[in-house]
């Protein structure tokens, strides 16, 4: 059997630094993307792809500050908290499919009235619990596996739609409800 060793390349504090700044999301790149738009306070919705641990997005929010609509679909980051804490507008976030296993720093979402992290990692909900204005939740394809994860969503006042399929919860329930129905 032969194994190929690859060594990593060695490089200098220096190299590294310019490599995060040139990854870094800067306005003259999301100028770019938004070519039907140069003021970038008139973006109200943007579609990025983006890998966390090679670009940071963590200052998006502050570059588009009047944004309310932002699609990651198919990005990876593994928790929310790598979006930072500036989208003071954002009411519709769509991050399915990003390999995110954590919600945490969801909460700094205030105006968040719409959630879409389907087919992701999540076990953990109640990061959400923070979230007054919530009224739609997509966890569809996730990992929630405990009641007490449901039991959390009852503190979100707003919640008026909830989308659990295909989480091992599901079957838990279906369980429960079999059992009843026999007694």
């Amino acid at each position: 059997m032969n194994i190929d060793t690859i060594n990593p390349s060695i490089i200098s504090p220096q190299e590294e630094l310019e490599e995060i700044i040139r990854e870094y999301i800067t306005p003259d790149k999301l100028v770019r993307k938004l070519q039907e738009s140069k003021n970038l306070d008139e973006a109200r919705s943007i579609e990025l792809k983006v890998d966390s641990r090679k670009t940071s997005i963590g200052n998006v929010g502050k570059i588009l500050p009047n944004l309310s609509q932002l699609n990651l679909n198919n990005s990876y980051f593994d928790s929310i908290r790598n979006l930072g804490s500036s989208f003071e507008n954002l009411n519709i976030l769509w991050a399915c499919n990003c390999s995110i296993k954590e919600l945490d720093g969801i909460s700094s979402f205030n105006s968040l009235k719409k959630l879409y992290v389907n087919k992701n990692l999540i076990s953990d909900l109640y990061s959400i619990t923070m979230l007054e204005n919530l009224e739609t939740l997509n966890i569809e394809s996730n990992l929630v596996s405990d009641i007490e994860q449901l039991e959390y969503l009852a503190l979100c006042p707003s919640l008026k739609n909830l989308t659990i399929r295909n989480n091992p919860i599901m079957l838990k329930l279906k369980i429960t409800i079999e059992k009843n129905e026999k007694s």
